[in-house]
């Protein structure tokens, strides 16, 4: 499930935790991951990220980067500010999406199923066209 609590805020829901984004002023997002307690992943321009998550999360576009949890997984992005680093896994018909810290301690993971895909799909893609209407 995707859910708003107010105009510039995108709560991606998935098993084990949410990704939030806030989009502010000039474009320009913060990100958090939140279970039962909100980690600031970082800052990234609000198209770019979305357009990432579009690509290698939904659309299973990129390279192959290593291994997390005996996983083989493609680099999403790293966050300005934090330079925390966000990967996806792709298992059967599911992603499994990774946060790491700089040092490269697991910060968390959520899982997507099909469901959950096609709605986040459908979220970035209504978000990047306000985004394209405002430039």
């Amino acid at each position: 499930m995707v859910t708003r609590s107010h105009p510039g805020l995108l709560i991606f829901h998935g098993r084990e935790g949410t990704l939030e984004i806030e989009v502010g002023e000039g474009g320009w997002s913060d990100c958090w991951f939140t279970t039962d307690q909100r980690i600031f992943l970082g800052s990234e321009d609000a198209a770019h990220l979305l357009i990432r998550l579009l690509d290698r999360v939904i659309d299973d576009k990129g390279v192959e980067a290593g291994q997390i949890d005996k996983l083989p997984v493609k680099w999403v992005l790293t966050f300005s500010i934090t330079y925390s680093r966000f990967y996806v896994a792709y298992e059967n018909e599911e992603r499994v999406l990774f946060f790491l810290s700089l040092q490269t301690d697991l910060i968390g993971a959520i899982r997507l199923g099909s469901h959950e895909l096609e709605r986040w799909r459908t979220a970035i893609e209504s978000q990047l066209s306000m985004i394209k209407k405002q430039k």
